[in-house]
């Protein structure tokens, strides 16, 4: 009987995997809805009762995996490189096709492929079954999301072998989305149920992957395309468009759709055909990508910095549309970002309707000209973040306002503080109707012309933004409260961002320092509170009271000072009164505080309502804030005195910020950079620059168990 069971299980399996793959891949199903149910339904009640015949591959097991505190981390064996961009047909020619052609010598075929709006990801199968799941992340290192990918029912658990054997070792690449209907659909429930809705599809792709409980993103409407692959062990393929047809015949869906180009011409239609037909897709897309097929002309062209010369991605010109300009508005953002918004007619770009747009800082308006009244270009930045690009001048009548943005918070009156951007330089071509009218450019040399029309362009460094500098500003209340609860400033177990939520919502809250007032019914009677768990949230609160003055810094969300500023201030001054009476020039007299970190300071202490909650905080116990207090914790010894260490890449044993509490306990001093003060440079994996600059600065690097070790000595 045992057998006949073992049996009848393996073949629903097969049947299940089977049916997946007629439905997934090949939007071809031979069975009805119904008769899929009754076959996986059949399969629980044995698995039921026979649990010991359980398989991680079964398609029953797809969500079962406990809530995780975080995500591991994952080294992807071969990187998952970043494409080159090119903005409009002429740079697909001068970046790819005529250096393409330059180093293989004339037309060669190439795979066009439509790039999706999604989030990349890498799936590991080893002889044919799922081991892992993971996230691009910087392309070296990912987060494992193993248990999320398996809830993804386009996802095989265990690789087809229909046609072909599956290979021993597969690395396959590919992007998680939402279609558009399902997004919209989602959107409507997030609404109904009162939760916040998302932005855009691939927001709300990304955002359900990296949920830490798998149940919650198996609620979610996924769906995945696979385009390539990292390690293959056991299986011979010679070119993309085989290994399109290879993935597919396994039961990967693959994405579409995609051709194969027999020269640049081709390639270049392929891109106008999808170009135009881009609205009739269930899913978005916002360009082509472009591979050159055969891979040993791939391992030829080779790899130029992180980007591969073989491919590129051709993306679609931004959708616009014109409209009037009704007014300009001021929002606050959570972290006291002043930003100008447009309150436009309402108008559809790119199929959705916009009626406010950004205009993203005084500096733009004055630069773009653009007035309240004015007919404007309005375009959708990515085919996402609707954007004012220009005035329309020929439409003025004379009745239109120039706007200059308020020298008070409009939300709370208090003042606001002016942060240049010098790092941010900008192109304009002045020609005004041409489609490259603003373009963005970080640290990068100014073009002679512009890429768009050849016109003549001029430079437009720096910019500014205007912040709130109240902690007790309403309009960014809860924000402050978040950095205030954070890990890094007073560690405030439970205290996440619903909560925040709803205390704020609800009036509970003014400020940070009124945590410390509300009582245990109050944190009982809001939702998904309980008696227990507002004891164990009073509890972390009267924990928090305890931690240093460094700490406290952090959590009172200063501008520009973060963990590092806030040791050095506490290190220097000794208490909060101190840090609160010193002048600009005084704060600019200590190591490693700038002007502008001194003005932030400065200003926030100059700011009435900050010293009152400062003196709130106090009154409520925070250790730290006292005049008793000391001004940091006794090290634990001397062995590290005198000694920078940097600390790099991912540990395993601890984080990179409790490794620095392991330094400053022994006396030493951890910081986020290396340079020749540095003495030592621990490094995990996934260490980058600093590594490299350490070798050069021929500074010691030490793996985790050496600095462990020398801890220990």
């Amino acid at each position: 009987m045992a057998a006949n069971i073992e049996q009848e299980i393996r073949e629903l399996r097969e049947q299940i995997h089977f049916h997946n793959y007629r439905y997934y891949v090949l939007d071809d199903p031979e069975i009805t809805d119904a008769e899929y149910d009754r076959l996986m339904r059949r399969l629980e009640e044995l698995e039921a009762e026979h649990p010991e015949l359980v398989t991680p591959d079964s398609p029953t097991q797809r969500v079962g995996a406990e809530p995780a505190e975080e995500f591991d981390t994952v080294r992807h064996a071969v990187p998952m490189l970043s494409l080159n961009n090119a903005m409009n047909e002429e740079e697909v020619e001068d970046r790819f096709f005529r250096p393409v052609r330059e180093a293989l010598g004339g037309e060669v075929e190439l795979v066009a492929e439509p790039k999706l709006d999604g989030l990349a990801v890498e799936l590991t199968y080893e002889n044919g079954v799922l081991t892992t799941g993971s996230t691009r992340g910087d392309g070296t290192t990912g987060e494992d999301v193993t248990h999320n990918i398996r809830t993804i029912r386009a996802v095989p658990q265990r690789l087809l072998e229909r046609e072909r054997k599956a290979p021993s070792l597969l690395d396959t690449r590919g992007e998680v989305y939402i279609e558009k209907q399902r997004f919209e659909e989602l959107n409507r429930q997030q609404a109904e149920a009162g939760e916040k809705e998302f932005a855009n599809p691939r927001n709300a792709a990304a955002g359900s992957l990296r949920q830490l409980d798998p149940s919650v993103t198996a609620e979610r409407p996924l769906g995945i395309f696979f385009y390539g692959v990292g390690r293959v062990e056991g299986a011979d393929v010679t070119d993309q468009a085989g290994l399109l047809d290879f993935l597919r015949s396994l039961g990967l869906r693959t994405v579409r759709p995609w051709r194969l180009c027999r020269s640049f011409d081709e390639a270049i239609e392929f891109y106008r055909e999808l170009m135009a037909d881009r609205d009739g897709l269930p899913y978005e897309i916002d360009g082509v990508v472009l591979k050159v097929n055969r891979f040993d002309y791939q391992q030829q062209l080779g790899v130029r910095s992180r980007n591969p010369r073989y491919a590129i991605a051709c993306k679609f010109p931004p959708r616009r549309e014109t409209t009037r300009l009704r007014d300009i508005t001021v929002q606050v953002g959570r972290t006291g970002a002043l930003t100008p918004v447009a309150e436009l007619e309402p108008v559809r770009v790119g199929g959705v309707e916009v009626a406010r747009a950004t205009l993203h800082n005084a500096d733009e308006i004055a630069r773009k000209d653009v007035r309240i009244g004015d007919t404007v270009i309005v375009q959708r930045a990515g085919d996402v973040i609707p954007e004012v690009v220009a005035p329309v001048e020929a439409n003025r009548t004379g009745n239109e306002d120039r706007f200059e943005m308020p020298d008070q918070c409009p939300v709370c009156d208090g003042p606001v503080e002016r942060e240049r951007r010098p790092d941010r330089v900008y192109y304009w071509c002045r020609e005004r109707d041409c489609d490259e009218f603003l373009k963005r450019h970080s640290n990068k040399a100014l073009p002679d012309s512009c890429r768009g029309c050849g016109g003549p362009v001029e430079e437009i460094s720096g910019g500014s933004v205007l912040f709130c500098t109240s902690i007790a500003c309403p309009a960014r209340l809860k924000g402050a409260i978040d950095i205030f609860a954070s890990k890094r400033g007073m560690d405030i177990d439970g205290l996440g961002t619903k909560l925040i939520d709803q205390i704020v919502d609800g009036g509970l809250v003014k400020d940070p320092a009124d945590l410390y007032r509300l009582e245990q019914d109050d944190w009982a009677n809001l939702e998904r509170m309980g008696e227990k768990s507002a004891d164990n949230l009073i509890d972390a609160l009267d924990a928090s009271k305890s931690r240093p003055l460094r700490r406290v810094l952090v959590a009172l969300g200063i501008r520009n000072v973060g963990e590092h500023v806030a040791e050095v201030l506490a290190d220097h001054f000794g208490s909060i009164d101190a840090i609160m009476g010193a002048s600009t020039d005084e704060l600019e007299q200590v190591a490693e505080i700038g002007p502008i970190v001194a003005r932030s300071i400065a200003d926030f202490f100059d700011n009435d309502a900050n010293r009152k909650v400062v003196e709130r905080l106090k009154d409520e116990g925070i250790q730290a804030l006292t005049e008793e207090a000391e001004s940091a914790e006794e090290p634990a010894g001397d062995r590290f005195k005198g000694t920078t260490f940097v600390f790099t890449g991912s540990l395993e044993s601890m984080t990179r910020s409790e490794a620095g509490e392991k330094v400053k306990n022994l006396g030493g001093r951890a910081t986020s950079s290396v340079s020749s003060k540095t003495d030592y440079v621990v490094a995990g994996p996934g260490a980058g620059s600093k590594r490299d600059k350490a070798e050069q600065l021929g500074i010691r690097i030490l793996s985790e168990n050496e600095f462990l070790d020398m801890c220990e000595q």
